[in-house]
């Protein structure tokens, strides 16, 4: 198991986190007070979280998809070369 101090951990959080899923291996970040907090990478196939949820019937899949927004079309007055030198005026 790797260690890191607080003072690493809160240097860089992201890298515990990259050790932990790369290695497979946890990560001990010793706190100040000489407690500690171990960091654990869950592989999501690993945990089926949503499929044991939809299994016990806590969870449904959507119903329905969103609608998506309709856009309304936009006309340009110029084209878009006026508009680049225009931009390219300004500098």
């Amino acid at each position: 198991m790797e260690k890191l101090t607080l003072r690493e951990f809160e240097g860089n959080p992201a890298l515990a986190m990259r050790r932990a899923v790369e290695t497979g291996q946890p990560v001990r970040v010793a706190l100040e007070d000489g407690s500690a907090v171990i960091i654990q990478a869950e592989s999501p196939r690993a945990s089926g979280g949503l499929e044991k949820l939809l299994a016990a019937g806590l969870a449904s899949p959507p119903a329905r998809k969103r609608p998506r927004a309709a856009w309304a079309p936009v006309e340009l007055t110029s084209g878009v070369d006026d508009l680049l030198a225009s931009i390219d005026r300004d500098w």
